[in-house]
């Protein structure tokens, strides 16, 4: 999911219509917005919220909090209202662990496409225990 995440990210960028990308995993994200200064929290997420691209690696990976879980619902709607951003999402969250919110904007057929990916974790193909 990763590579397919950052392929598409790379090609997205090399397009002259894309103005501008953000490339974060949950976990990075949390942590860059609740380390952060309070009063550079909202300036933070009015960025991820509004940035023409969004890749959101590895959702569900992060630490689960009332807080974040949310602020993660805040970013996935803001971006779900907003017909100009597009977010491509990865994750092995079934949709019933996620919120209902989140999963019902996630199943939206009109609005999302859900892609399926039946392969082997590429980091034990490649000979490498998981996390390395």
């Amino acid at each position: 999911k990763t590579h397919l995440a950052q392929a598409a990210a790379h090609n997205a960028v090399n397009r002259p219509q894309t103005r501008r990308l953000v490339y974060r995993t949950e976990v990075r994200l949390q942590s860059e917005i609740t380390s952060s200064p309070i009063d550079n929290r909202e300036a933070m997420m009015a960025e991820v919220c509004s940035v023409p691209w969004l890749v959101l690696d590895d959702l569900g990976e992060a630490a689960k909090t009332a807080q974040w879980g949310s602020t993660l619902d805040r970013l996935v709607d803001s971006r779900w209202l907003d017909r100009s951003c597009r977010t491509l999402i990865t994750t092995n969250l079934m949709s019933d662990r996620m919120s209902l919110r989140m999963a019902s904007r996630l199943r939206d057929a009109g609005r999302c496409r859900r892609v399926v990916i039946d392969a082997p974790d590429y980091r034990i193909h490649q000979g490498r225990p998981e996390g390395s």
